[in-house]
């Protein structure tokens, strides 16, 4: 009654504002690989980061310093592993 609004549009505005940003692709497959990551058997947790790798790899556009595609998977296949969360890779990558 205060704004004038309708009370449809005060409560959009309210969970507006409290939604929670989409996250970056690398965050993404982050999450989804920690959430799957101890009922997951290896050789599926490989092949869901090849997944994941082949998509960022789709995502990617063409040039001259992009990464050649065994980086990026290498990266991604490093990336995702829930126990490298905060650690730099290894300098020859």
């Amino acid at each position: 009654m205060d704004t004038g609004l309708p009370e449809s549009e005060i409560r959009a505005a309210a969970a507006k504002a409290n939604a929670k940003p989409d996250p970056s692709w690398w965050d993404f497959c982050r999450e989804y690989i920690a959430a799957r990551w101890r009922t997951t058997a290896a050789k599926t947790r490989e092949g869901i980061a090849d997944s994941l790798a082949a998509v960022a790899l789709a995502m990617m556009g063409d040039g001259a310093k992009v990464p050649t595609p065994e980086e990026v998977r290498l990266a991604v296949r490093w990336a995702v592993v829930p126990a490298h969360k905060g650690e730099e890779p290894r300098p020859s990558w």
